[in-house]
């Protein structure tokens, strides 16, 4: 089980970014190994908004992320600020 951030899916659609081949192989690897993959909901304009700029392609940016929710084993995960908070806490 695993907790994405939006930069590391954003990392691996961008092949000219450093790193990209790393993050597009732990991807695939996800994908190849059925990894079950949690994410908080925010990542969802994140990675919109990523992808818009520096594609200059808002809607294939919007498609891709929409895309990202139908993958059946990555759960979004609604973020509130007790579970921030708490998330805030395991950091440290």
């Amino acid at each position: 089980m695993y907790c994405l951030d939006a930069s590391v899916i954003v990392n691996a659609q961008r092949p000219k970014e450093p790193y990209s081949s790393k993050s597009r192989a732990f991807l695939e690897l996800v994908r190849e190994e059925n990894l079950k993959i949690f994410l908080p909901e925010i990542v969802i304009p994140e990675i919109t908004s990523a992808l818009a700029r520096a594609t200059k392609d808002p809607k294939t940016a919007y498609g891709f992320s929409m895309a990202l929710r139908m993958l059946p084993n990555f759960s979004f995960v609604p973020i509130d600020n007790h579970l921030a908070n708490l998330a805030a806490w395991i950091i440290i």
